[in-house]
């Protein structure tokens, strides 16, 4: 997709792009936007009054590249102050992302397996470390969410959909075959996302707005505010904007376990199917863990984890099938 910046953002961009790079090529499962391309094109005007104008802007990765319909949306950075979605006629639009104070107010949270959280944890801390050390504030976790039971296609045509393979790999390579040979990040790799702990929702998520540097203007703002509002504000310094915002992410991403502890302390009660889903859940990964006591070694341990969710992933599109 293309976005337009500003000079400030361009300028700041050419100065960390090695920085940039590195980091993408360090973790290739990075939650960052990949940013594919930084232009400029200046266009003139010849009249009387001859004038020239500078566009800048930059080819970057659609954290939504999915065929799709995304139902719900949210936009999170962490901080509270101006932080909540107001609808036209208070009429529920899911193309307008809801903010921070929106999914507490909603008490929403993103469930997914312990595997995938874990992986998810570690790659936000070293993202953020990034932010940190290039003096980077304002950037924002984008997720959208795929409901699979408003949309009865989900699942069917995924490969078609998100591969570049011939007719004749379609017809002889497995999701999995594509997926191992195409490295792709972690989070997507269930259908182009990240599928929740009872495969219900698909998340698709990563790391945007990311060229805002902490310089004498943002500290100035960051001083004024912060006499009016306190430390809710969105500008703040990068150590402190860093912090915060890994501890809401990991907060609200969390898995099965988790939201049990959580749900004692809602104010509203959860969904009666998706205590029933968590339930089913724990009794399965109890019988796989006892299971994997059987074997001899992490390797043997891993192999059979391997085994049991590529059945699962093939036993899931026989059923949509």
């Amino acid at each position: 997709m293309l976005k337009t910046i500003s000079k400030t953002e361009f300028r700041f961009f050419k100065r960390i792009l090695r920085n940039y790079y590195n980091h993408i090529e360090k973790y290739d499962s990075t939650l960052i936007t990949r940013i594919y391309g930084l232009h400029k094109m200046i266009f003139s005007r010849k009249t009387r009054r001859s004038s020239v104008k500078t566009l800048y802007f930059c080819i970057m990765n659609n954290v939504f590249h999915t065929t799709k319909e995304i139902h719900r949306r949210y936009d999170l950075k962490g901080s509270t102050q101006g932080r909540t979605t107001k609808y036209a006629n208070n009429i529920f639009d899911p193309t307008i992302a809801l903010k921070d104070n929106d999914i507490v107010d909603e008490e929403n949270y993103f469930i997914i397996q312990e595997d995938m959280c874990e992986k998810f944890t570690k790659q936000v801390e070293a993202d953020v470390q990034f932010f940190k050390e290039n003096n980077i504030i304002d950037y924002s976790l984008l997720i959208g969410i795929h409901d699979k039971k408003a949309d009865p296609n989900t699942g069917k045509n995924y490969v078609s959909n998100i591969s570049m393979m011939s007719e004749s790999d379609a017809g002889t390579r497995t999701v999995r075959d594509y997926v191992q040979s195409h490295s792709l990040p972690f989070y997507e790799q269930d259908e182009g996302g990240i599928q929740n702990f009872n495969k219900k929702e698909i998340y698709f998520l990563g790391i945007i707005d990311i060229l805002t540097e902490y310089n004498t203007k943002k500290k100035m703002e960051h001083f004024f505010k912060r006499l009016k509002y306190g430390n809710s504000i969105s500008c703040v310094p990068p150590d402190r904007y860093a912090k915060r915002f890994d501890e809401f992410i990991n907060s609200r991403v969390v898995t099965p376990r988790q939201y049990k502890v959580i749900a004692k302390d809602l104010k509203t009660r959860p969904p009666l199917g998706l205590v029933e889903d968590i339930e089913n859940y724990e009794r399965q990964s109890l019988l796989v863990g006892d299971e994997m006591d059987s074997y001899p070694d992490e390797e043997a341990k891993d192999n059979r984890r391997k085994h049991i969710k590529n059945k699962r992933m093939i036993r899931e599109l026989d059923e949509e099938d």
